[in-house]
């Protein structure tokens, strides 16, 4: 299977549900293109490991000060803080590149933090792309 799987922080053995699900997927042969977010050098590290095991990887940064912003602007609507905390436009618009040249078969969304990617991909598997 083709699979876009769309984690709001970078896997590693610390965060180790999505980083250890990624490995037996690939493992089993599944062609994985990871969406995701980094902060540290350390997070871009962990992304090359898991580039290595041959998984594509979009990631785009996300400052500490861009998650403060996020959940500030949150506080007077009703999206949950921890969805509003991860939103990083230059990730949606790649997210939105892969999936019109995709064909994916399954799109993983992990954590709440990642809703606001899956509600976009959802959007645009709806207008077509």
């Amino acid at each position: 299977m083709k699979i876009l799987f769309i984690v709001p922080y970078t896997p590693n053995q610390i965060r180790v549900r999505p980083y250890s699900l990624l490995r037996e997927l690939r493992r089993q042969g599944h062609e994985i293109v990871l969406a995701t977010l980094w902060s540290s050098a350390q997070d871009q590290a962990d992304l090359d490991a898991l580039a290595q095991l041959g998984i594509e990887i979009v990631a785009r940064h996300l400052p500490s000060w861009r998650s403060l912003v996020n959940a500030l602007l949150a506080i007077p609507t009703a999206q949950p803080l921890q969805a509003a905390y991860c939103l990083q436009p230059s990730l949606l618009a790649a997210i939105e590149a892969k999936v019109a040249e995709g064909d994916f078969d399954v799109v993983h969304v992990e954590h709440l933090r990642g809703a606001v990617y899956g509600l976009h991909v959802n959007g645009l598997q709806s207008n077509g792309l």
